[in-house]
């Protein structure tokens, strides 16, 4: 079986070709598109938009039906340029591995006919997510379904999350240095040594830190640390 080398089956007999002439195109099929009679939103809505979106620290892009980037935040671009698990071919994404492109392309055919996916991968041996779900956007363009790829967060928290919910339980200086350093898989003397405090001075710092986050153990506190929303990055 010939995998492709990128989203780039040609759309069926009956199907609006892609404007650019290229393959990599994965056309909702006319008789399952929303009819196009549809109120326009104002110039600026996805400006509006793209602006919210630089302000999350998690990977989001906006692409159209042929795969195209849209709009990608700062996140999303960093994680393009790493390509840890998709890439750019000029205007358009496709999975760094070639074997998954055509379950990509499958998965990007579902979301445009209106089914909220994931994209499951195994890129040098660490698992990836990828959600891919429909928007449906009314610009002054005609009716366009486009997609919202949602990257999978690290595995640690951005230090922009952590800087806030330190705020939010109103940390010390001191207690917020220990805090920032729970994830690291330290014990208290291991800390205490990194941060040249007494081992007794950690302890304490760790039972106010439980204290003010309302949380009964450390493994609570971890398990809350890893659902912290997303946050502006930089900060």
């Amino acid at each position: 079986m010939v995998i492709p080398t990128d989203c780039d089956a040609r759309p069926p007999a009956g199907t609006d070709p892609d404007p650019s002439g290229s393959t990599c195109s994965a056309v909702l099929p006319p008789a399952t598109r929303p009819p196009a009679a549809r109120p326009a939103a104002s110039t600026g809505t996805l400006p509006a938009l793209a602006g919210l979106l630089d302000h999350l620290d998690q990977g989001v892009l906006l692409i159209d039906s042929t795969c195209r980037v849209v709009h990608a935040n700062t996140p999303a671009q960093s994680a393009l340029d790493a390509q840890t698990v998709l890439c750019r071919d000029g205007e358009r994404i496709h999975p760094v591995k070639v074997t998954d492109r055509l379950m990509w392309r499958h998965t990007i055919q579902d979301a445009l006919r209106g089914q909220a996916r994931l994209f499951d991968t195994n890129v040098q041996g660490t698992r990836h997510l990828v959600s891919i779900a429909p928007f449906d956007w009314h610009g002054n363009e005609p009716y366009q379904r486009h997609l919202v790829v949602l990257l999978g967060p690290a595995l640690a928290p951005h230090p922009g999350r952590l800087d806030s919910f330190a705020d939010h339980c109103d940390l010390t200086r001191a207690e917020r240095r220990v805090f920032l350093t729970l994830l690291d898989d330290l014990s208290p003397k291991d800390i205490a040594l990194r941060l040249e405090v007494a081992p007794a001075t950690v302890r304490t710092h760790i039972r106010r830190i439980l204290q003010k986050s309302g949380s009964p153990s450390m493994r609570s506190l971890l398990a809350l640390i890893t659902r912290l929303p997303p946050s502006r990055p930089g900060i």
